[in-house]
């Protein structure tokens, strides 16, 4: 039990199960391509709210400055996400971003909202059983804390983003499929990102 514990600790856990919640929706509940785009769009959201909190509790002096620095950054980086989004709902011909506009991406589908709240879940467990409960935070300064979030969210929405053009090139429909694969490759990339983050953490003494 110990040795199962440590291999797939509670974080993990919920990582797979926030991420299996729109591996159902595609599945079962018709979820369109650009409704799964729009939950990791949302997710990057959730990462960066989470991230101002552990900014907060970092070791260092310039939290007044360097945490708004970061919303004004990364809000640009949010920004720049959801043109992407809209330049692929207008690449697919999708009806939502045609009639709605610059919002449409946020009314792609409101059942999508259970998947954001088991992400902001997810990154929750992993908040508190690791950054809180094992005092990460103590080995960790402002503006190490500050990047973090960029190396993992960019690489894998650079790779979503590619995988749904791709997708989208050969079937505009519902690629069941393809967009298993597109959710798998997502969850691969978090699981392994999350397992790094770990070790460098453990391998870093409290200050």
């Amino acid at each position: 039990m110990d040795t199962a514990k440590r291999r797939f600790p509670l974080s993990e856990i919920f990582l797979l199960l926030g991420n299996a919640v729109p591996l159902a929706g595609a599945l079962f509940l018709d979820w369109k391509l650009l409704s799964i785009i729009v939950v990791y769009w949302a997710e990057s959201a959730v990462v960066g709210l989470y991230n101002i909190i552990r900014m907060m509790m970092a070791v260092g002096e310039q939290k007044a400055f360097m945490v708004p620095f970061f919303m004004f950054h990364y809000g640009f980086f949010m920004l720049g996400h959801y043109v992407a989004i809209m330049i692929f709902g207008i690449f697919t011909h999708d009806r939502s971003i045609i009639d709605i506009g610059f919002l449409a991406p946020l009314y792609a589908d409101r059942t999508v909202l259970s998947a954001v709240a088991a992400m902001f879940v997810s990154h929750g467990v992993s908040f508190f059983q690791n950054y809180v409960g094992r005092k990460e935070y103590l080995a960790t300064t402002v503006g190490e804390q500050m990047i973090r979030p960029y190396g993992r969210i960019v690489v894998m929405h650079v790779t979503i983003l590619a995988s749904a053009f791709a997708i989208a090139l050969t079937d505009f429909d519902r690629p069941v499929t393809a967009v298993v694969i597109l959710i798998v490759l997502k969850t691969v990339l978090d699981f392994i990102s999350h397992r790094k983050e770990r070790k460098k953490a453990e391998a870093r003494p409290a200050g």
